[in-house]
């Protein structure tokens, strides 16, 4: 049943207080993730720059929904990114973004970062399996205001390009590293590829699960 409050809609072309807006939804709703603490080094420059980069990224690669609630214009933000579409497949993504955001920190920082990509992407191949991630809708980031969270905004989120993706053939994934969202994710009707990987960094370790709406 749909929540007559809850609108979303696909951004194709950001202002400056639509980008405000946006970074403000994921600033607090990914305060105290560790995941983004660990790739920032709990560094609140690099985590602004880190939530800006991402948004800049899936802007020009990707679809950025927003998601209204009642009378608060921007409740929610989701990032996606479409089959055939995959973070940093062009330039022009990290271009003004992660460019510079990596440029920025330090040394090992930088050193940690060339270590888990590789790492994080023989997971995800590991769980999904080759190219179907690639194949699919994948979730990059999404996030609402923690103060009105659990009104159903995250599902409505997701529910909505779910809908493209049933439209289409295709299925949604997802990689997060908290047991709430694994939650989210499976009331959404994702399940568990593979087994959570526990990853160390210097700042903060953390775990790491990949979910798909595909059955095994």
């Amino acid at each position: 049943m749909s929540n007559s409050k809850i609108q979303i809609r696909l951004v194709e072309t950001f202002t400056d207080n639509e980008t405000q807006k946006a970074m403000d939804v994921w600033r607090k709703a990914y305060k105290d993730d560790p995941f983004v603490r660990a790739v920032t080094g709990g560094d609140p420059e690099l985590y602004e720059k880190f939530i800006h980069s991402v948004l800049l990224a899936t802007s020009r690669g990707g679809k950025v929904y927003f998601a209204s609630y009642a009378d608060v214009e921007v409740a929610g933000v989701s990032a996606w990114y479409p089959p055939g579409r995959i973070f940093g497949d062009t330039p022009e993504q990290s271009k003004g973004g992660f460019d510079e955001l990596f440029e920025g920190a330090d040394p090992e920082l930088k050193k940690w970062w060339l270590d888990y990509i590789p790492k994080f992407d023989a997971q995800t191949t590991a769980a999904l399996g080759e190219g179907v991630k690639l194949a699919s809708w994948h979730l990059m980031f999404i996030g609402v205001l923690p103060d009105i969270q659990h009104r159903g905004i995250g599902t409505a989120l997701v529910n909505h390009v779910k809908q493209i993706a049933d439209a289409e053939g295709k299925v949604l994934c997802v990689e997060t590293g908290t047991e709430v969202d694994v939650k989210f994710y499976e009331y959404c009707g994702f399940f568990i590829k593979g087994p959570v990987v526990e990853y160390e960094n210097p700042t903060q370790n953390f775990s790491m699960w990949v979910l798909s709406t595909e059955k095994d």
